[in-house]
Parts: C-alpha cells; sequence; structure tokens
C-alpha cells in the first residue's frame, strides 16, 4: 500500500542504472511485473485528488491515462476524502504489514538524489527529461508492530476514500533490503497524526501535541530540519524558550527560498514573518537559521521533516512546520524517545551529527568531537561550516510583498476551511472590524 501527496509512475528508481536483478527500474512496470509474478500480490496507490492549480507539475490525469487497468491486482485511487483546501499529505509505503517507510519522500519526480547532493549530477533527471537541483530528504524505515501499525493506517485511509475494507495481511519470510543496516532494534516506535475532522469522523491533532509537549522538554539542544515554518503556535513556543536566560539552542535548517513565486508570495512571506518573531525573541544568542549549499554555491532543496531533541528524542515524517499540517492536511510522523537507553540516545545523537555532516562535507565523527569539545551545537557548527559544502546564514527578510500579502492563516490554515472565515480574513483589519460591526447592529 502506497500512501502519497504526489505518485508519479513512471518515476525512476534506480538511476545509476540497472541493477541486474532482472526487475524493471520505472515504477510502474516494477509494480506490474510485481503482480504478474506473484499471485497472492495486490497493490494498492492512494494519492491526493489535487486541485487543478496543482495540475501543471504532477502527471495528466493519472487514474484515466496510466496502465492500472492492465492487472486486476492493481488498484490506483485519488483521496479526496478531505475538509476543503486540505490535502492528503501522509507519506507511507507499507508492505505485507512487515516493512514500513515513512517520512518527507514521496514516490514521484524531482525527488531522487543521493546524500553526496553533487552539484550536478546526470542522474537527477524527472521523467519528462529535465533536470532538478540538489534534493534532501529524511526516510525510516520500520518492521515489526510500527510497520503493522502504518499498515492499519494505510488501510483505513483506503477504506475512507474509496469505501472499500482491507483484511489485515499475513505473510512468511522478511523483506527488510539486504545492505540497509537497522540504527536502532527492539524500540518501541510511535505514530503521531494529524487528521482533519470530515464527515462525522473526529480530528485527531497528534502532531501538533508531540511538537508542544516535546518542545517544553528540551534541555541543550533542538535540531530541526523542515521544507517550512509558518505556524503559529510553534513559533510562539520556541520564541518563549528563547527570550528566557537558559534553555536549549536551536538550530534551524531550512530551504534558502520557497519554491516559485506563487509559495514565496504565501508560504515564504509566513515564513519570513515566523522567523523575524523568533528573531526578535533571541535574546541571548541561542538560535541559529541556515540553509545547505554546495559546490558552487548551488542550493539543497530541503524537504526533510526532521527534529531532534537533545540525546533523548527524535521523529521522522510528513508534517510541515505549518499550520495546516498541525489541523487541515492528514500527516503522519513517527517518534523514538530515548528512555534511558543507552543505544536509542547513541542513535538519535549519531542521526543530528550525521545529517550535520552531510550539510557540512565532514565526517559525523568531527561533528560529534567538535559538540563535545564546545558544548555547543551552534559552536559546532560555525567551527565546522565554511568549505564548498556547507551551511549558510540565512538572513530572511519580511519584504514589501508582506505589506499586501493576506494574515499567514488565510493561506496557510489552523483549521479546516470555512468560506466565511477564510473571506473575512482575506479582509484588512479596518475592513474586518467594519464587517463585524455590522453583523452585530
Amino acid at each position: 500500500m502506497v500512501l502519497a501527496w504526489e505518485f508519479h509512475a513512471r518515476t525512476n528508481l534506480c538511476p545509476g542504472g540497472d541493477p541486474g536483478d532482472g526487475w524493471p527500474t520505472c515504477l510502474v512496470d516494477l509494480l506490474l511485473e510485481a503482480v504478474r509474478r506473484k499471485p497472492l500480490l495486490e497493490v494498492r496507490i492512494l494519492a491526493w485528488d489535487h486541485p487543478v492549480l496543482f495540475a501543471l507539475e504532477r502527471e495528466f490525469l493519472p487514474a484515466l491515462t496510466l496502465p492500472w487497468n492492465r492487472h486486476p491486482r492493481l488498484h490506483f485511487r485519488l483521496d479526496a476524502a478531505h475538509p476543503p483546501a486540505a490535502s492528503h499529505h501522509q507519506k507511507v509505503v507499507a508492505i505485507d504489514d512487515r516493512i514500513a517507510f515513512c517520512g518527507g519522500l514521496d514516490v514521484t519526480a524531482n525527488r531522487w538524489d543521493t546524500p553526496e547532493h553533487r552539484a550536478r549530477d546526470p542522474r537527477r533527471v524527472n521523467p519528462a527529461g529535465r533536470v532538478y537541483g540538489p534534493f534532501h530528504d529524511v526516510q525510516a524505515v520500520v518492521d515489526g508492530p510500527a510497520a503493522r501499525a502504518l499498515g492499519d493506517l494505510a488501510r483505513e485511509r483506503w477504506r475512507r476514500a474509496s469505501c472499500e475494507a482491507i483484511a489485515p495481511t499475513e505473510s512468511a519470510g522478511d523483506p527488510w533490503p539486504e545492505g540497509l543496516d537497522a540504527d536502532l532494534r527492539d524500540v518501541e516506535v510511535a505514530i503521531a497524526r494529524t487528521e482533519p475532522a470530515f464527515n462525522g469522523t473526529s480530528g485527531v491533532r497528534e502532531i501538533e501535541s508531540l511538537y508542544r509537549e516535546s518542545l517544553a522538554r528540551a534541555r541543550r539542544y533542538v535540531y530541526i530540519e523542515n521544507q517550512y515554518f509558518t505556524c503559529g503556535t510553534i513559533s510562539d513556543q520556541l520564541a518563549g524558550s528563547l527570550s528566557r536566560p537558559s534553555g536549549p539552542e536551536v538550530v534551524l535548517v531550512l530551504p534558502r527560498r520557497a519554491s516559485g513565486w506563487l509559495e514565496e508570495a504565501t508560504m515564504g512571506v509566513g515564513r519570513a514573518r515566523v522567523l523575524e518573531h523568533l528573531r526578535a525573541a533571541d535574546r541571548y544568542g541561542r538560535l541559529a537559521l541556515y540553509y545547505p549549499v554546495v559546490s558552487g554555491g548551488h542550493d539543497v532543496k530541503v524537504h526533510a521533516k526532521v527534529m531532534i531533541m537533545d540525546d533523548t528524542f527524535m521523529r521522522i515524517g510528513s508534517s510541515n512546520l505549518a499550520n495546516r499540517s498541525m489541523g487541515v492536511d492528514t500527516e503522519s510522523d513517527l517518534a523514538v524517545e530515548a528512555l534511558g537507553r543507552a543505544d536509542i540516545a547513541a542513535a538519535v545523537a549519531g542521526l543530528r551529527d550525521r545529517l550535520l555532516a552531510e550539510h557540512l562535507g565532514c565526517r559525523s565523527e568531527e561533528v560529534t568531537a567538535e559538540i563535545g569539545r564546545t558544548g555547543s551545537l551552534i559552536g559546532a557548527i560555525e567551527k565546522l561550516r565554511g568549505g564548498e559544502r556547507t551551511l549558510v546564514p540565512l538572513h530572511p527578510q519580511v519584504s514589501a510583498l508582506a505589506r499586501w500579502a493576506p494574515e499567514t492563516r488565510v493561506f496557510d490554515p489552523y483549521s479546516p476551511f470555512e468560506p466565511g472565515r477564510y473571506l473575512l480574513g482575506a479582509l484588512s483589519p479596518q475592513a474586518q472590524r467594519s464587517w463585524q460591526d455590522r453583523r452585530t447592529a
């Protein structure tokens, strides 16, 4: 089962060449071959039923034009089981309830890259033949009860979108990929969700609760990688922490800029306002904002949704630090807490240091040693950055665009869409007061 915000059937899973294992490398051909070879295999793909605004950058009419009808056990659906202006944003692949993937990555075009993020990699070509730039994302893979729980989540999403109930599967064997080393074994994994209230179902805001409660417990370091940062509740909480004399350092790794003029005029303006708010609150110099670049000054597009706190807690998932990820879009994150276990604490710190080493063009051991020497996450980054591949300080400013842009929650709502409230939010404060006065007169 595949849950995706975006799905592209012609995605090449092995851009470096044919691995020689006898399987096609084009995604749709691989799936068709898999159901032909395996008589019990059922494949179900659920992608967001996106509005026309997104049509130009996606596969055209995938439910009608792609070869889903070539095999009765290959099923494709578009998910519209959500409120107006919401989206299906979970990114999950669940296989036989034995292994599952969850994180920021959709199986689609313009996503493939390696941790090297080479400035010019001839393998980074989308199905249309266009080259795209370095792309950074993070996905977690789990087995055992966590995989079974993600399978349950995927089946429930499928039931809501298609009205078809799918029974849990029983499968022998171990599908864990060869050559993929596990960072942790025998560890409890939490799944946090956002699900908006819709068609009589109550809303779920576990994503927001987990952000708020974990940030409240941070003591030394908060490390965040995210595509967006427009969420008012999270920025207020971080601002409160930064304004106090003692508290954790906060390091944010974000994209240098939003993608395209529309996103820059909406989410980009919202991010600039939030980061200005955080900077104003940072009285004691515990905030650092960066964006990654590789040789030649090429930006790396940060699409990951990761938070690592101290050496005790990490989360990887689909949720952006945006209002809509807290209550409007469907989201799923995985989280692990150390709970006194030294192996989990080492894995949490190891992931943080590995990600920083990737951005800084050094070895993770150097990051670990520098943090130990300075006692500061920001101090270690400042010591190690400056090479061709590095983290660059981010200085977004609230531009003239922000003077006419509506309040952030108009385009990044905190709750499911209500037409009257949306239109009211698009008015100037003076017009809003005048409308309210007439309404109560």
